[in-house]
């Protein structure tokens, strides 16, 4: 009995042994992990997340021009759409110590506009303020800063454009709240593509009546009123660029026009012009932007609860309060997770792990899903994953030896391992106790 439990001690040495030199090369020449709950996502394919679930960052530049006053200012922007939220920084090239910010949270619209007292003379600012602050129950973009609606249109037109095609739109240019927000006008539009829901084109035009019903004024006699459509706005993409199967424009512009003049002489007049370019777009998404903590004090406008005139308050080094945290915080959860699956991008080809205890032990084979590379090969130790194969896998070079070596080590110690408790558990227990 005694020969018999040396021998068992000698495998059970050994094996451990072939274990330890698996593990250790592999730490060596692969990657090793810690897993969670959520890491069966990357065994679904990119593509296959549903349209209203997005990740992306643009970034660009975007100038305003007013043809009749010689005005022409010009911005640096990036925003940021994660599923159901959005955020939108704008920064003025001309004036470096000013700043507009907005994000979205599926509820509420926070825009803020503060001074950077590190840059800014501080003698042309409010002694006792460093921005102001702006809450609606809306969507839309704030147009605190003259370019941020024709960017919010431009990259993230599926907060705007409604599914059906029945010819009117709010008007996202218009400078007052409330014209912008609730108002309806005659518009027609155009997508980039069948399946996506960024806008080709939209051309908004003038009727006296429907304009009179927006902006809240006495209906005026329009019997000199043309039957020729009088373009009013009009909002185009330039170029194409994309990420995954979603298109992007590579830039766009907004001209707006002098509609009642044109009503009035017949006479074309274009009055300003936004142009936004250098487009870049990614598949990641700068999470502090829907960060609304204010640095500084801040006079508060809050038009939450339908309110047309707004509470006034003031704020110092926080955020506006009852403001909704929880879809911010699902955003950036949900966020994570497509980064997670968008750089993995691949699709579970062999499968050779059992579950047990709640976790999984074996080996899984991955392939790229655009077919671009080699496979990944998966080792399942429980809580722990050791990744060899692909590039993707690891950061370091590609190992001189092959990669099948320490995985046949490896199962071939975890199998003995396996056998060796099984025979254990099967083998009779001697009566008289130590043999």
């Amino acid at each position: 009995m005694k020969t018999r439990r040396v021998k068992v001690t000698k495998v059970i040495l050994f094996t451990g042994a072939l274990l330890l030199i698996g593990i250790a090369y592999l730490a060596r020449v692969g990657r090793i992990r810690e897993l969670s709950p959520a890491d069966d996502l990357y065994t679904v394919p990119v593509s296959s997340v549903s349209a209203s679930d997005r990740l992306y960052t643009v970034r660009g530049s975007a100038a305003y021009t007013a043809f009749q006053h010689d005005i022409h200012f010009t911005y640096k922007f990036t925003l940021a759409v994660s599923n159901q939220c959005w955020a939108l920084e704008v920064l003025p090239v001309q004036g470096p110590g000013v700043a507009e910010n907005q994000a979205f949270d599926g509820v509420n619209l926070v825009a803020w506009h503060y001074y950077d007292t590190n840059k800014i003379d501080r003698s042309k600012v409010t002694k006792w303020t460093d921005g102001y602050v702006r809450i609606d129950e809306t969507g839309m973009a704030d147009n605190l800063a003259f370019v941020a609606p024709a960017i919010w249109v431009g990259y993230a037109a599926q907060f705007y454009l409604p599914s059906g095609t029945n010819g009117v739109l709010r008007p996202f240019w218009h400078p007052d709240r409330g014209v912008r927000t609730t108002a309806f006008v005659p518009a027609r539009w155009k997508m980039l593509s069948p399946q996506g829901d960024l806008a080709e084109s939209i051309d908004f035009f003038y009727e006296a009546a429907e304009w009179d019903k927006a902006l809240r004024r006495s209906q005026r006699n329009s019997a000199n009123r043309t039957e020729k459509p009088i373009l009013l706005g009009t909002f185009n993409s330039v170029g194409r660029t994309n990420l995954g199967a979603q298109i992007f424009p590579l830039a766009c512009t907004y001209t707006g026009f002098a509609a009642e003049k044109e009503h009035s002489s017949g006479e074309r007049l274009p009055v300003y012009k936004i142009e936004v370019t250098n487009v870049t777009v990614s598949a990641t998404i700068e999470h502090r932007l829907f960060n609304t903590f204010f640095r500084g004090v801040a006079i508060v406008e809050d038009y939450r609860g339908q309110r047309e005139l707004p509470l006034s308050y003031t704020i110092t080094n926080s955020t506006p309060p009852g403001l909704l945290t929880e879809p911010r915080l699902t955003a950036a959860r949900q966020a994570r997770q497509l980064e997670l699956a968008s750089k993995r991008k691949e699709l579970l080809a062999k499968d050779w792990t059992v579950r047990t205890g709640g976790h999984r032990y074996g080996l899984r084979v991955f392939k790229p899903f655009d077919g671009q590379g080699g496979l990944r090969y998966a080792i399942m130790l429980g809580k722990f994953e050791c990744s060899l194969g692909d590039d993707r896998a690891r950061l370091s070079e590609k190992p001189g030896f092959p990669v099948w070596v320490p995985v046949v080590v490896l199962l071939i110690g975890v199998a003995g391992a396996v056998a060796i408790r099984g025979k254990r558990r099967n083998s009779p227990i001697p009566h008289g106790g130590q043999g």
